[in-house]
Formats: structure tokens, sequence, C-alpha cells
């Protein structure tokens, strides 16, 4: 399971100095405690709220409660939302997440590539700010009272136009380093999450991370629903998307494999991933998959291409577009080279029949 805690580089340069002169401590001193600290995760119990915004209307509003023993590394969270509750419990051997309204359960072995589900609140959002280190500036702004506690005021602001964390606002316990209340917006949407309440090194009562399942809860272990993933040919790729779709006519482009992934679940799709290389390089992977239902990416730039509508994210240099009942995304993987040229590829692509 993959580490979520701040590492130490982080120290040098995560927050910019530019503080005011009422906090007590300067930016390098916040993260560099908040960081000893952020070693070890305490042990707590915690309620909350999670609301999401859109265009400051109110969408969906969530309430949650969790129990964390970093001692036996063991956690349980229950979340509801519009009246449907979610229990998720990590015993340390195995984690079941347990969909009240759909009678079903997820069964997860410790080991296994753990879902974020298994993560705390706090553990999500500091690995967020490891993610951000290189495209935000931190600042300290102010000193506040959450649930009694002081915090520290932290705004997180893109140093860049765009990414795809947005923007965000945090309130960090100055004992406890804490975060007890985020705000985060990207695009028109606003995301609100805060403890209403918080207790640190509780007593555990024995079934505290025991889940009972009712007998008629459909058991499902996650490995039935990982996608299979195979090596196909051209033909194969056709036959499993239902019909010939894009690829380049640059001679200079070595098609290094041709993967089909299979979807389960709500998905349930059949999706096909080129990658392809130029001089021993990898120049660009492109996914197909059935066109879906729904909107577009989220602060995505509206492009055109092949004479339709794409999209454009600058962040991760990748392009998609819909054509002929298929959805295209195509990630530039050579940072020499610039979306022009990548366009100009795509233009000139054409149907595996015609290759």
């Amino acid at each position: 399971m993959r580490q979520v805690l701040l590492i130490g580089s982080l120290a040098a340069g995560l927050f910019m100095t530019g503080c005011s002169e009422q906090i007590g401590a300067s930016s390098t001193d916040i993260v560099t405690k908040a960081l000893e600290k952020g070693k070890q995760v305490e042990s707590y119990t915690g309620k909350g709220t999670f609301r999401f915004f859109d265009k400051d209307k109110l969408t969906e509003d969530a309430t949650f409660s969790e129990w964390v023993d970093s001692s036996n590394h063991k956690k349980k969270s229950e979340m509801t939302t519009n009246g449907n509750q979610t229990i998720t419990v990590n015993d340390g051997k195995q984690i079941i997440s347990y969909d009240k309204a759909k009678e079903t359960a997820l069964i997860i072995e410790v080991g296994e590539d753990v879902l974020p589900t298994a993560l705390s609140q706090r553990e999500q959002l500091v690995s967020m700010l490891d993610k951000m280190k290189t495209t935000h500036n931190f600042e300290v702004v102010n000193e506040e009272k959450i649930l009694g506690k002081d915090t520290y005021h932290i705004k997180v602001r893109e140093s860049k136009e765009k990414t795809l964390m947005g923007n965000m606002d945090l309130w960090i316990d100055q004992k406890t380093w804490f975060i007890l209340k985020s705000i985060s917006y990207n695009g028109t949407a606003r995301v609100e999450f805060e403890y209403t309440d918080i207790q640190f090194s509780p007593t555990f009562a024995a079934d505290t991370f025991v889940l009972n399942l009712p007998e008629h809860v459909k058991k499902t272990p996650i490995s039935d629903l990982m996608p299979a993933v195979k090596a196909v040919t051209t033909s194969e790729a056709e036959a499993a998307l239902g019909k010939p779709f894009l690829l380049p006519v640059d001679h200079d482009l070595k098609l290094v494999k041709l993967e089909l992934t299979e979807l389960k679940g709500d998905l349930n799709r059949n999706e096909v991933t080129a990658y392809y290389e130029k001089d021993n390089t990898p120049y660009y992977e492109m996914t197909i998959f059935p066109t879906p239902e729904g909107s577009g990416t989220l602060d995505a730039e509206e492009i055109k291409i092949r004479g339709t509508k794409g999209e454009y994210m600058e962040q991760i240099r990748a392009f998609t577009w819909d054509e002929q009942g298929l959805r295209y995304s195509l990630m530039i993987q050579d940072p020499d080279v610039t979306k022009e040229q990548a366009m100009a590829l795509i233009e000139k692509m054409v149907l595996s029949t015609s290759k």
C-alpha cells in the first residue's frame, strides 16, 4: 500500500513566506512541525460533513463518522449521503465496504492495491498536498478557532493558470497538525469538508472494528471486479470495439503494444489502449472506448479537432474527442512534442481498416 504521508523534501519549499506578523510561527516552522507530527497519525474518532456545490448551488450533502486506531492500523467509517449509508471497516486483515442501500459488500484483502476509502480524510488531504507542491503556492494567512482549537488557516493557490487540483483553503490544528476543515475550488465546483467533532487518543470497544453483515448481503472480493487486460492484434481490437478505430499514419512511429481491457461493474465496457514509440522513446498512448453518456472533463480547454468539438488538458497534455461512436483519449508522453504537433498527428489519423 502506498504511503500517503508528507515526504521530507516538502519541508524546504511547501509554504511561501508571507504570513502576517501576528502569527506566532513562520510558514517554514509550521510545515516543519507538521512533518514531524505527520509521521505518526494519532488515533481518533471524528464526525463531520461534506457539502458539494456547483455555481453556489448545493448539489449533495453528506455526513460521516470515523474511528481510527493508528497503533493497530484499524479504521472504520460511516458515510451517509441522501439517506444512503456506506460502512467501511479495516480490521487489519481485510477491508469490507458495505453499501446498505444496494445490500452489497466489497471485500479487499490487506496487501492488495487498497482503495482510497481505506485512507482517513486527513491522509487523503495530506496526500493531495504532496502532489500539489510543484503546482501551487502555500501561505499561512491567519489563526482561527475551530471546535475550540487553535488552527492555522492556510491558502493553497495555483501557481499556474489551471491545475487538476484547483485551489484550497485548509484549517490545521496547531497542536495535533490535523486538518479540521477544508474548502476546495475547481471551476464552478466547490467542496466544503469540516469536522463537527474530533476526539484524540480515545478508548475503543472490542467490537469497534467488527462488521457483521446480514446473511442476504452479496459479498464480492475486489479481485473479482478487477479488469482483465490482454495483448491483442488490430483485428481483435476492432472486434472488441465493434468497429475500426483511428491510428496514425506517421511511419516513424512504432506501435509497441495494443492492449484490451475488459471493464466490469458500472462501466461494463471494452477499452483498447495503443502505446507508441519514436526512436525508442515513448511518444504517446491513446485509449479508445465506446462514447459514454455525460459531460466533458472538468476545466478542460475546448478545441476543434478532426472537424468536431474536443477537449485538451494542459496539465496532463491529453486530448479527448468523440468520433463515429468511439471516444478517443490521447496523452502525449514525449516532453518535446508540442500541442500543435500532436494535433497535426491526430488530424492525419485514418481508420485501422485503411492501414
